[in-house]
């Protein structure tokens, strides 16, 4: 987060007020918007309208779509109500379409800077709280995989699912946030049937009713990467016909190959050894060594604590 130090930047400006958080205060569809930004094409502010088009999410953070014109230079500006109040923050655009754009809603950026508070608006691994001393900020995660949905009646009747809704959990992560480390024990494994999340229900596709919203439905990660990760989330499974109900403590997740420098890629990590330099197999170095195949390899979750993949990147001649 940048802060200002001299406070005189602030005078005679008027302060923007953003919406509280909660699912309650996301904008509705139709709703009309403002993004104000300094977007490539001019020198001056950029002030344009539209509707909010869709609630939606990108991975599993929730996210809005608008019409309103937005184009590169307008990330990180308000996007506004009717009222003047701060709905979200412009983030993206969908290239190759006309007048998609997205923002990051309000209680989102609520969440971020309540989960850097105690850190001084830092979100990266040296980042340790007291709440946090594994030093991961970030996205909550109930730490599970990939969901199967369970359209598909013999599926259903293969698990014992006789009532409406529900996805069958494929895998678990083996370090995140369902197992209990005291107990040695995961909370959730593969095969069992989430139905719900808080007492929210999770239809068989794998969606759940947006909260206040009778007839728009989002995926049901929304709901656990709208909370900060260490907030307890209550999960209701099906294991071979029986109903369990799990407290779970999410917590961001962890990968095998780290995905963002600054944030849990390390920055210039090297070693040198007879001629030859080692560094730690990550998402940025993929990236620039073009070795996507590498990254479909070994791109799963953490296995166990402190293991690492270690490259031999180049040989000193």
């Amino acid at each position: 987060i940048l802060r200002v130090t001299d406070e005189s930047f602030f005078d005679n400006k008027p302060f923007l007020k953003l919406v509280p958080p909660g699912f309650e205060n996301l904008p509705h569809l139709d709703d009309n918007v403002t993004a104000v930004g300094f977007p490539t094409g001019g020198d001056q502010i950029s002030v344009t309208r539209g509707v909010v088009s869709r609630i939606t999410h990108r991975g599993e953070i929730l996210r809005v779509q608008i019409d309103a014109a937005i184009n590169p230079g307008n990330s990180g500006g308000p996007v506004f109500d009717r009222d003047g109040n701060v709905v979200g923050v412009a983030t993206a655009v969908l290239k190759n379409a006309s007048n998609i754009g997205y923002i990051i809603p309000a209680t989102v950026v609520h969440l971020f800077m309540e989960g850097t508070r105690e850190t001084e608006g830092r979100c990266n691994a040296a980042a340790k709280s007291p709440s946090n001393p594994e030093g991961f900020c970030g996205v909550a995660f109930l730490g599970f995989g990939p969901i199967q949905t369970l359209e598909n009646p013999t599926v259903r009747q293969y698990l014992g699912l006789e009532e409406e809704g529900g996805v069958r959990i494929v895998s678990v992560d083996p370090l995140g946030g369902c197992y209990d480390k005291e107990k040695g024990v995961y909370l959730i494994k593969p095969d069992d049937v989430l139905l719900s999340i808080d007492g929210i229900l999770v239809g068989q596709d794998g969606t759940v009713q947006l909260p206040g919203r009778l007839s728009e439905r989002i995926s049901f990660s929304a709901l656990v990467t709208s909370q900060l990760p260490t907030k307890p989330i209550s999960v209701t499974i099906l294991r071979k016909g029986e109903r369990l109900v799990q407290t779970i403590i999410p917590s961001p997740r962890r990968y095998m190959v780290p995905r963002t420098s600054g944030y849990d890629a390390p920055d210039a990590l090297y070693v040198i050894c007879g001629g030859c330099v080692f560094v730690p197999l990550t998402k940025p170095w993929i990236d620039t060594k073009k070795r996507g195949d590498l990254f479909g390899t070994f791109g799963g979750p953490l296995t166990e604590e402190n293991r690492q993949i270690v490259m031999l990147s180049t040989v000193l001649a």
